[in-house]
């Protein structure tokens, strides 16, 4: 007696201590179309979702009034989230095949289901049933990328990929690929099923492959594990996909896929058993791109079915703005790998590596999804430039051709910069003088007062009649504040620039590197103003190369400030921050430019 008692206690006891029985309860209504032809069929489905041990007291199906039923099918199937406080829901499935008796507009009224005393009602499901010669319900439309999937159990109408004849075990581990021969780069899909005619208590340990020499994406990889009640072999089982996973083999020859395992805890009658299961290795044939029509410097993952699209924006501007030129890639296969041609400056235009921004997208059993590539470009003159075409070559396994893409046509035109006075700013900020960059040089930037000097004035004042002292006293005054330029734009460039050292050493301290790039532009610009009378704003890079040479600075030195107004131009007109520049570069670049400028 006590025996038997223990082994009801042990039957029981997985389902009153860890696992949970979930209580929600939803009831919905589905078609497999809203529109269809008069001869063609309906697949009208209730479904029920309730706690592991919960029914239905009462169920009362639509009258189905404007079609004629054919068949009726009952089905379950039971989902379980395997973990900590794992909980089971049960799914119950009516479906009716039914076929319209007219044409025109039928309304299917809502299902009405009682369960624990409360009533739960489906939406009515308007149907348009149209002629037979129009119709439209029984067209099989392949699964888009970007659509996900309903069930992760859709293999084009068959109801398991097995290949091998299951045995009669209570418990099997499966696992399957949809391609046994591919090329280099290109995807197959491998899927791991579990296969249970008991019930499982609990997973302690899943083992998945590694697949090493290969890029590999998840397609599927539930929290939950849904199953679905299948025929295989002469048992019926609960069927779970466990994992499903995109391979992109980047070896030739024979891949090998190393062994999944699996152990769990089932309950099968009164007992509870511990299993452990494992799935035999599987051989793929990678095959190697095809030589002839390969291109030079083929990247290797651009393998797949794909769509290129490209564009510029905006058309016209002024030249010191920037361009934008898009490139953009779509469709299946390692979207994440897939490259294009690095562009090179020219002439005419000046390119950043571009921003690139790349959406993964799956369905049931295909990877792939849209990548964006977005160059900024700034022209080097104005008028209309054509920029350089360049080709966007992929393979195509089905075709097991190279296609390629040329992005041309493209056109963009630069007017004159626009003009805005002087460009830099005044600086807010009160700099102190313990600055560590010495700013003696500045007051030799520009020559001073040329006019008379302070010796042939006294000189003047000594001889000249006392009735000129006043009028002398005045021009002295005006001599004094003029000499000293308290009023010239030079002298508050001067003020502004010691400023900017100050604020520059601050940002500097703070690896602020923003507000370093932008200080040292404004510096630059002061610069160019206290000792050419130059202003930057709406010069070309030509022109002010040209005008640095005519004025000896060193050529080290322009490439310095080259590419001050470079990273200055792509930090202030890209949204990305895919440019990290060098503070301390940076910092060491424009202390060179200074000791240049001062001597």
């Amino acid at each position: 007696m006590l025996k038997k008692t223990g082994n009801i206690l042990l039957f029981i006891l997985p389902f009153i201590s860890s696992p949970l029985i979930a209580e929600d309860v939803q009831v919905e209504a589905t078609v497999n179309s809203e529109e269809i032809g008069l001869n063609d069929t309906l697949i009208y489905s209730l479904n029920i979702t309730t706690g592991f041990n919960i029914e239905p007291s009462q169920i009362k199906f639509p009258d189905f009034s404007g079609f004629k039923k054919i068949s009726q099918n009952e089905s379950s199937k039971m989902n379980i989230i395997i973990g900590t406080g794992q909980t089971f829901t049960k799914v119950k499935t009516y479906d009716f095949q039914l076929m319209p008796n007219r044409t025109g507009q039928i309304e299917i009224k809502p299902a009405t289901v009682i369960i624990k005393g409360k009533t739960y009602q489906t939406r009515s499901i308007k149907i348009n049933v149209l002629s037979a010669s129009r119709s439209t319900g029984n067209r099989v439309q392949k699964p888009s990328i970007g659509k996900l999937f309903q069930s992760p159990f859709d293999f084009d109408g068959d109801d398991f990929p097995f290949e091998t004849k299951v045995n009669d075990d209570d418990i099997i581990l499966q696992a399957v690929v949809d391609k046994k021969s591919v090329f280099a780069g290109e995807e197959f899909v491998y899927s791991l099923y579990l296969l249970s005619a008991v019930s499982i208590y609990d997973i302690e340990q899943l083992n998945l492959p590694r697949f090493e020499g290969a890029w590999s994406e998840d397609i599927y990889n539930p929290k939950k594990f849904t199953s679905e009640q299948k025929r295989v072999g002469s048992r019926v089982y609960n069927v779970y996909l466990l994992k499903r996973k995109a391979v992109f083999p980047d070896k030739t020859g024979v891949y090998e896929i190393e062994n999944a395992s699996i152990i769990l805890n089932v309950v099968s009658g009164f007992n509870q058993r511990r299993l452990t299961r494992q799935t035999p290795a599987l051989k793929i044939d990678v095959k190697p791109l095809p030589a002839k029509g390969m291109p030079a410097d083929f990247p290797a993952y651009n393998v797949g079915d794909y769509r290129v699209s490209f564009s510029v924006t905006p058309q016209k501007q002024p030249m010191d703005k920037p361009f934008t030129l898009s490139v953009v890639v779509e469709g299946t296969g390692n979207i994440n790998a897939f490259a294009v041609p690095k562009l090179k400056d020219n002439p005419d235009l000046r390119f950043y590596d571009p921003v690139i921004k790349t959406e993964v997208q799956t369905d049931n059993r295909i990877y792939g999804g849209k990548k964006t590539y977005e160059y900024l470009l700034f022209s080097r003159r104005t008028g209309k430039i054509n920029i350089p075409s360049f080709d966007v070559y992929y393979f195509k396994p089905e075709t097991s051709t190279y296609e390629k893409v040329s992005v041309s046509g493209l056109s963009i035109e630069a007017t004159a910069a626009e003009s805005s006075g002087n460009i830099v700013s005044r600086s807010n900020n009160n700099g102190n003088s313990d600055s560590v960059m010495s700013i003696r040089f500045i007051n030799h930037l520009q020559d001073g007062f040329s006019g008379l000097s302070i010796k042939s004035f006294l000189i003047f004042v000594l001889v000249s009649p006392m009735f000129f002292l006043l009028i002398c006293l005045v021009d002295f005054g005006k001599f004094i504040y003029i000499y000293f330029g308290f009023d010239s734009e030079i002298s508050k460039s001067r003020r502004r620039l010691k400023r900017l050292i100050v604020e520059i050493d601050r940002m500097y301290n703070k690896q602020d590197k923003d507000g370093l790039i932008k200080n040292i532009y404004q510096a630059l610009c002061e610069m160019f103003v206290i000792k050419y009378n130059v202003n930057l704003n709406g010069m070309t890079r030509e022109n002010l190369k040209e005008m640095m040479s005519a004025r000896g600075i060193k050529e080290e030195v322009i490439k310095d400030i080259e590419e001050i107004l470079d990273t200055y131009e792509f930090v202030k007109f890209s949204s990305s921050n895919i440019l990290q520049p060098d503070i301390y570069r940076l910092f060491n670049k424009f202390r060179e430019i200074i000791r240049e400028f001062g001597e």
